[in-house]
């Protein structure tokens, strides 16, 4: 595992680039992966984001959805392009959010409901 704290640095693009790594995943990076790391895997690089997109781009998808009362909510996972939360969407799989889901919750039956969707590819 690799996690700099960015990618402003040559050497942890290089170090990135070096692990001739076949993808890369994040998930809750809160940071745009500059184009040299993109394009540094052979499949390129996956973020997995806890909303149904474009609906809560960005940070705190989970309690978003909650303060907005929404009925349900998702985990996709999407092929990062230079935007943020941008890409094609690889999985996607919708849970509904009760009334009395706390932000803890919602945040582990996601998990869960994304890694079942991964596998089930």
């Amino acid at each position: 595992m690799f996690t700099p704290l960015n990618f402003k640095a040559e050497e942890d693009r290089a170090a990135f680039i070096a692990h001739q790594a076949d993808v890369a995943v994040v998930v809750a990076y809160g940071l745009l992966l500059p184009v040299a790391i993109l394009e540094g895997t052979r499949l390129g690089c996956y973020n997995g984001h806890a909303s149904l997109l474009p609906r809560w781009r960005g940070a705190a998808p989970i309690q978003r959805a909650i303060m907005a009362g929404d009925a349900k909510t998702g985990m996709m996972v999407m092929k990062m392009e230079k935007g943020l939360d941008t890409g094609p969407v690889a999985i996607t799989a919708e849970i509904a959010i009760t009334e009395d889901m706390t932000a803890g919750e919602l945040h582990d039956a996601l998990m869960l409901s994304g890694a079942r969707a991964w596998w089930k590819r």
